[in-house]
């Protein structure tokens, strides 16, 4: 005999909340790999390229500012973001089988 699997609320809920952690994963993957598109971010923030005291008092030039903002976008994604969406991956997936496990 076969059991009718109905999934519950913590079962969806659980998979959508992979489905957003593997994508967050993935896109801070790319992200952290991707020099080019961590420069064009930086340098698409004219309003910190005109405020920046460093700019502005000539310590730096706006490509070494976009150089160390495009650096530390990569430690924020690798120390934070990347094991933050492991652990929101995780969390879906406890959830998913607590749902499954529970109907």
């Amino acid at each position: 005999m076969r059991k009718n699997v109905r999934m519950g609320s913590e079962a969806i809920g659980g998979a959508a909340a992979m489905v957003i952690g593997v994508a967050f994963l993935v896109f801070g993957i790319i992200y952290s790999r991707d020099e080019d598109w961590r420069l064009r971010a930086a340098d698409t923030r004219q309003l910190e390229h005109w405020v920046s005291p460093v700019i502005r008092q000539g310590r730096m030039t706006v490509q070494e500012w976009n150089q160390r903002f495009a650096d530390q976008q990569k430690r924020l994604m690798k120390r934070v973001g990347i094991p933050g969406a492991l652990l929101f991956t995780a969390l879906g997936l406890f959830l998913l089988v607590q749902g499954l496990v529970s109907s």
